[in-house]
């Protein structure tokens, strides 16, 4: 499955936040996809969430936050080490 290859995606496109929540297209396991900024370039990464935190999110997609921020900084082979997939 490419990375960006979601079903039921909703996008935003906040400065702040630029993420996408979906699910898998074949298990429909949720997830959440952002941005990682790494000095001056940045790169996507993709977590799996449980059913529960992927409705929040949709309700509220700021407290994806606290969630996303401890990968910021981080090259992928730390983002792996972290528990996502980049």
């Amino acid at each position: 499955m490419d990375l960006w290859d979601l079903r039921d995606a909703t996008v935003f496109r906040d400065p702040e936040l630029r993420l996408t929540l979906g699910r898998h297209p074949e298990t429909g396991q949720p997830y959440l996809l952002f941005m990682v900024q790494r000095g001056i370039g940045e790169y996507p990464a993709r977590l799996p969430i449980a059913e529960e935190d992927f409705r929040r999110f949709l309700a509220d997609p700021f407290l994806t936050l606290p969630l996303t921020d401890p990968y910021q900084g981080l090259d992928c082979e730390q983002v792996r080490a972290a528990g996502a997939e980049c």
